[in-house]
């Protein structure tokens, strides 16, 4: 029983002491939320502000633009280039952004991958013109909470792009 104790113990040490905290150092920084955009003077439009510095981590789904989804669509397609396009842009497009609570859209970040997920490059005409019709976009849904304060949100587009053209927007 003693030599039973003894193991226990030696075993729980060696346990603590391999948990060493890691030095503040080496701690990685990670933002509040997956998903969060930060503001960067660099590359945002100085002439889009967020309503406060907490833009709320909601991916509004549902209605979230007038006229619902086949007018978001149909907007988007309207003021976007097709002709830029090309079997080379094939893959996933995302554009995330935020909408802050006068219904203005901005801090724009884009991604794309291939059908296989690898990250992939746009090209400056593309993202120009992706751009160009995401900010035409000027009927977002405002978001309140019961008192009538009105927020700030995250939104995102996908294109799914096939043999040079738009196949499909979500959400």
């Amino acid at each position: 029983m003693n030599l039973e104790k003894q193991f226990l113990t030696l075993i729980t040490l060696l346990i603590l002491c391999s948990c060493a905290s890691v030095p503040e150092t080496n701690k990685e920084k990670y933002i509040s939320n997956v998903g969060d955009i930060q503001n960067d003077p660099k590359i945002d439009s100085l002439n889009f502000k967020p309503c406060s510095n907490n833009v709320l981590p909601l991916y509004k789904n549902g209605n979230i633009y007038e006229g619902e989804k086949i007018a978001l669509v149909s907007e988007f397609t309207q003021n976007f280039d097709i002709t830029t396009l090309s079997s080379i842009d094939d893959g996933y497009i995302t554009l995330r952004f935020v909408v802050n609570c006068n219904k203005k859209i901005g801090m724009i970040r884009t991604e794309a991958f291939d059908f296989n997920y690898k990250p992939k490059e746009i090209e400056k005409e593309v993202l120009l013109e992706l751009h160009k019709a995401l900010l035409s976009l000027n009927k977002w849904s405002e978001v309140k909470d019961k008192e009538g304060n009105r927020y700030d949100y995250f939104q995102y587009l996908t294109l799914k792009i096939t043999n040079g053209k738009i196949e499909t927007i979500l959400p």
